[in-house]
């Protein structure tokens, strides 16, 4: 099964991660699993440390082993950057590299929303 997650880095995570830190049992405990991610905010760039152990942990308890090499990011009409999309997979990149269809072609962007391949 594949999976498109839209992380919240640029419009929640760098608003609002200093709250989420705060709280004893936030929104982002929730949403991670965990509380472990807290460790992650002595790093340079947390929301990217974070977004790392995110796939990480889909990896380890969910099963997805393929992730795709660039997490998408998408932008409003002023150029900033809202959120990330992150592409994943069940299925092993020698058998089918993320992004592209049943025949081995890569998928162009209008394609994306196609589950058919």
């Amino acid at each position: 099964m594949d999976l498109m997650l839209l992380f919240a880095e640029g419009m929640d995570l760098n608003r609002n991660l200093d709250r989420y830190a705060a709280k004893d049992q936030s929104k982002l405990d929730l949403f991670i699993g965990t509380t472990d991610w807290r460790d992650l905010l002595t790093e340079r760039r947390p929301t990217i440390a974070l977004r790392e152990f995110y796939k990480e942990r889909m990896r380890k308890y969910l099963g997805y082993e393929a992730f795709s090499s660039y997490d998408r990011p998408v932008r409003n009409s002023k150029h900033a950057e809202l959120y990330k999309l992150i592409f994943a997979s069940k299925i092993q990149a020698r058998q089918r590299p993320l992004g592209q269809g049943q025949q081995g072609r890569p998928r162009r962007p209008d394609q994306l929303d196609r589950l058919d391949g």
